[in-house]
C-alpha cells in the first residue's frame, strides 16, 4: 500500500496516500516496486493483509474449439465475477482431461472466498458455460487437470531450456487474425509448435 524509500541522494521518501481512493496521479509505490531497486532502496513497506479464503474451487469446461472457449473467457471478464485466474486454450487431445470426443477447446477459472460467494459464482459460470454449449468437467478430472497444468508451467522452462518468455498483446477485434496467421503461416514456416506439447512430453 505504501513504501519508505531511500533515494540516491540520501533522502527518504514515503509513498502512498493516507486515505485510500481519494488521491489522483501516479502510484509511486507501484513505480518503485516495478523498478526493482533502480530508483531507490525500499527500507519499509506497508502491506494490506487479506484473510485466507474460506473455500476454493475451480471450474473446467470443454467447448468445440478455442473460439467458443475464448468467448466464455471474454464473457467472464466482462461479468461481475471475481476470480483468481483462468485461461482459454485449445488442446491437441482434450479427452485426456475428460472432454467429450471432438471437444478440444478448454476453459478454466479459479475461485476463492466465502462458501456463499464461491457457490454463487460457480453457479453463474456454470449457467454461462451451458448457454454456450459447453460441457463442465467432473470434479476428479478438474483436480487432475489443475495438478497437471501446474506441473507443466512450473517445469516448462526447465524442459525447454528457454530463459526468456515472449507474451503478445493483441486487440480483441484482431485476435482471430493473429492466431490464424500464427498457426497457418508463422509456425509452419519456422517449424515450431506451442509449448507445452508432445515434443517435450508435457501434453
Amino acid at each position: 500500500m505504501s513504501l519508505e524509500v531511500a533515494l540516491s541522494g540520501g533522502r527518504t521518501l514515503r509513498t502512498g496516500p493516507k486515505v485510500l481512493y481519494t488521491s489522483t496521479g501516479i502510484g509511486l509505490h507501484h513505480l518503485f516496486v516495478g523498478a526493482e531497486g533502480t530508483l531507490g532502496i525500499v527500507t519499509e513497506a506497508t502491506l494490506r493483509v487479506e484473510p485466507y479464503p474460506e473455500t476454493r474451487d475451480m471450474v473446467l469446461a470443454f467447448f468445440d474449439d478455442f473460439w467458443k472457449a475464448n468467448e466464455a473467457a471474454q464473457r467472464l471478464m466482462s461479468s461481475c465475477v471475481t476470480f483468481t485466474g483462468g485461461e482459454a486454450y485449445e488442446a491437441e487431445d482434450a479427452s485426456v482431461h475428460g472432454a467429450p470426443e471432438g471437444m478440444n477447446g478448454l476453459f478454466y477459472v479459479g475461485l476463492d472466498g466465502t462458501r456463499g460467494e464461491v457457490d454463487a459464482e460457480r453457479e453463474y459460470i456454470s449457467r454461462m458455460i451451458r448457454k454456450l454449449d459447453g460441457v463442465i468437467a467432473d470434479e476428479a478430472h478438474t483436480r487432475a487437470f489443475m495438478d497437471r497444468y501446474t506441473e507443466q508451467w512450473c517445469g516448462a522452462r526447465v524442459a525447454t531450456r528457454f530463459e526468456d518468455v515472449l507474451t503478445t498483446y493483441v486487440p480483441m477485434d484482431r485476435i482471430r487474425e493473429f492466431y490464424d496467421r500464427l498457426w497457418s503461416d508463422v509456425m509452419k514456416r519456422h517449424g515450431i509448435r506451442p509449448i507445452p506439447g508432445e515434443r517435450y512430453g508435457l501434453d
